[in-house]
């Protein structure tokens, strides 16, 4: 973690990430993100819903 000042201690390091992630890709952009997962030996899986999105699609 990061050092307290005027202290030996370390304390937490806390990391906020905001990751934004397009869902319309053009058939290039989704070639070429492939080709990127396969050059890094990462598995392309297909998009998998969240809980709020599943209870959105069960209400309607």
């Amino acid at each position: 973690g990061i050092p307290h000042l005027r202290s030996h201690g370390r304390g937490d390091l806390l990391v906020r990430a905001q990751v934004v992630t397009p869902k319309d890709l053009t058939a290039e952009q989704k070639e070429l993100l492939a080709q990127l997962a396969d050059s890094l030996g990462t598995p392309s899986s297909p998009e998998e819903k969240g809980i709020l999105d599943r209870i959105k699609d069960a209400l309607g």
